[in-house]
């Protein structure tokens, strides 16, 4: 379980890091629509991202413990 959720959260990094520069391009380049539809893919990409690293540190200190 660890190595897929692993996997998952580093997609979601991936993710993360790939879509900020179409973010900055939408900004300066794209109509207001275009611009605000990236940024709301990339806030939901980090908070994503961010719940994984959350669901992982959780279930690596639950298996440190012995807890299941």
């Amino acid at each position: 379980m660890n190595n897929k959720l692993q996997a998952a959260v580093e997609i979601a990094e991936e993710i993360e890091a790939s879509i900020f520069p179409v973010v900055t391009a939408t900004q300066n380049e794209a109509e207001l629509g275009s611009y605000l539809m990236c940024r709301s893919v990339h806030r939901q990409t980090c908070n994503l991202a961010q719940r994984l690293r959350e669901i992982n540190k959780e279930y690596i200190m639950e298996g440190k413990s012995g807890i299941r």
